[in-house]
């Protein structure tokens, strides 16, 4: 399994090109780092997303997005400091204490 994340201090964003390919309305430079209606937690394993990304796209301004490979099947937890994320996995469901 495929997922994205984002490997710096900034944010999980789109760039143009991304929000384009994937049918989003991007309405002006100032709202593409928070386009409405967008769950990025379900785009993260988006395979047009993916493509782009091992493509060359990392995302909007403050973006750094990267593609990681997890096995099939994991629960995941992303969790993230200041707009770095980390990826937590397991063959098992993951308790949160």
């Amino acid at each position: 399994m495929k997922i994205i994340l984002n490997r710096d201090y900034g944010a999980f964003s789109l760039s143009l090109e991304q929000a384009n390919l994937l049918g989003f309305d991007w309405v002006n430079e100032s709202n593409k780092d928070n386009l409405p209606g967008i769950n990025y937690d379900e785009l993260r394993t988006n395979p047009l997303l993916i493509s782009s990304v091992e493509a060359g796209d990392k995302g909007g301004n403050f973006a750094a997005l990267e593609v990681f490979t997890i096995p099939d099947d994991s629960f995941y937890l992303v969790k993230e400091f200041d707009g770095l994320e980390f990826l937590f996995y397991s063959a098992s469901p993951i308790k949160m204490i």
